[in-house]
């Protein structure tokens, strides 16, 4: 596409020209496919979820005048996007697998290898309800709920997310530490 033709094009997405955006989102749409796939292991869903949502931001980027310098193509600018999304995705993705498998492994550290896995829970469940507060609301936020640790920070009025990850590598060590305590 010519120099010109993106110029016009960006001109009519700042105007909400919902044609342009249609069009913009056809004409990379084949390419960028391709080229996630080549980059990428991501199925076709996640593929949809994160061209969507660089759409969405190479929109707001036009909105906010973003793109009338630019110094790449538009094809390039959207292709980046879509990397920095992708990365972003692998990134929660790895944080979510990363709080499975630490739970898992406080699990297996102290817990016989031969009580079944709904015991384990149930014994790691009771120790964290027996644990003082913070620690009994944090971990059972973290682990049970699934809350990050800026969610946990705002519900529970800290101040700085900083705070909540020392405390509930505190109350990790003391969980360990009780859990010990009922192996014996």
């Amino acid at each position: 596409m010519s120099e010109d033709k993106e110029h016009e094009l960006i001109s009519r997405l700042k105007e909400g020209n919902e044609n342009a955006f249609r069009k913009l989102y056809n004409l990379f749409y084949k390419s960028c496919r391709q080229w996630v796939r080549n980059h990428f292991d991501a199925d076709s869903d996640r593929f949809e979820d994160v061209y969507q949502d660089s759409m969405i931001v190479l929109y707001e980027a036009a909105l906010d005048g973003k793109l009338d310098h630019l110094s790449c193509s538009l094809k390039t600018y959207l292709f980046a996007i879509c990397r920095n999304q992708m990365l972003r995705q692998f990134r929660l993705q790895k944080r979510q697998d990363e709080k499975v498998e630490e739970v898992a492994v406080y699990q297996r550290e102290w817990l016989e290898p031969e009580e079944s896995d709904q015991e384990s829970v149930e014994l790691v469940k009771m120790t964290i309800q027996e644990t003082e507060e913070p620690c009994r609301s944090i971990l059972t936020l973290f682990y049970y709920d699934g809350r990050s640790i800026d969610e946990i920070a705002a519900s529970l009025g800290y101040s700085n997310k900083n705070v909540v990850k020392v405390q509930k590598s505190r109350c990790l060590g003391y969980l360990k530490e009780k859990l010990w305590k009922t192996k014996s």
